[in-house]
């Protein structure tokens, strides 16, 4: 487990996506897999080392584009990442036509078997949105969860705050200087806390405009 977390989180320091993509690019192949060697009657590792292959394809391309994509962004270049991308895709159209005529000439694997292989690509674009959409609802949700429970931790504490300061007042009989210094402390707490709602509702509006 230690090393498919190490494996995992470097793929996120590359771009948060490609976990997600890897992972459904890895189930395409484990399915593919299992149709190959389970249920079709073919020659099974002439057809399994294609698709194999054109897995792999899909994998590296998906991480070579997330590291394309971010290292322009990065630099705030996008003009660089559209070529950049086209290019690349250039690239991956030829690099992939020379493995199917390969296998082809020298026929170790299956052509069809690695085109079908290169497809898993598409699995991964095809989910990721979907949680991407599920990771910002929980994170949208943990972060009012956090602000909830952080304004009701101000609220009471102020409310403990005033009401011990007006037990203090009453104590010192309401005279003196001690009453407008618990006059005092008591408006600033109130003001207090009413910036922390108002920012608060003002976090919530964004979050909703968004």
């Amino acid at each position: 487990m230690s090393i498919l977390r190490a494996i995992r989180d470097k793929l996120a320091s590359i771009d948060e996506v490609v976990p997600v993509l890897v992972f459904f690019e890895m189930i395409y192949l484990a399915v593919g897999q299992f149709i190959i060697w389970v249920i079709l009657p073919v020659d099974k590792p002439y057809v399994a080392l294609g698709f194999a292959i054109g897995v792999g394809f899909a994998v590296l391309s998906s991480i070579q584009n997330s590291m394309l994509l971010r290292g322009a962004l990065s630099r705030g270049k996008r003009k660089t990442a559209s070529a950049g991308m086209v290019i690349f895709m250039l690239i991956r159209i030829a690099a992939i036509s020379a493995i199917i005529i390969l296998a082809i000439r020298f026929k170790f694997c299956s052509a069809v078997a690695v085109l079908v292989g290169v497809l898993a690509i598409q699995a991964g674009v095809y989910f990721e949105p979907m949680v991407r959409k599920r990771r910002e609802k929980k994170e949208k949700a943990l972060k009012e969860a956090q602000n909830t429970e952080a304004c009701t931790n101000v609220r009471d504490m102020s409310s403990e705050l005033i009401e011990d300061s007006r037990h203090i007042e009453e104590d010192s009989g309401g005279n003196g200087p001690e009453r407008e210094t618990y006059h005092t402390y008591e408006k600033e707490l109130q003001e207090n806390l009413q910036e922390n709602l108002q920012e608060d509702a003002q976090g919530s509006e964004g979050d909703r405009s968004r």
